[in-house]
């Protein structure tokens, strides 16, 4: 499975754990509207493309793990720079 564009409609989420699942395809740019979101787990799975920008967004985000997502390509976006974890 993938994750759908329509979760950046949850904005009330304060965590997203999504580690080991296998999903596939790219992060949504949407998930960049959860400005309530304090962590967000999508380690262990197949995610490919760019970590987008738009997760800058999220306000509240202490904790970012992409870890082992072997078809992420490109830099970590400078908007992730101040996350405290």
């Amino acid at each position: 499975g993938s994750i759908p564009p329509s979760i950046g409609n949850c904005t009330f989420l304060l965590g997203l754990f999504l580690s080991n699942n296998e999903l596939e395809g790219s992060i949504p740019s949407e998930i960049g509207n959860l400005q309530r979101l304090e962590k967000l787990l999508l380690d262990w799975n197949k995610l490919s493309g760019s970590i987008p920008s738009q997760l800058g967004n999220c306000q509240n985000l202490t904790h970012f793990d992409a870890n082992s997502n072997r078809r992420i390509k490109g830099t970590i976006p400078w908007q992730l720079e101040n996350l405290s974890n």
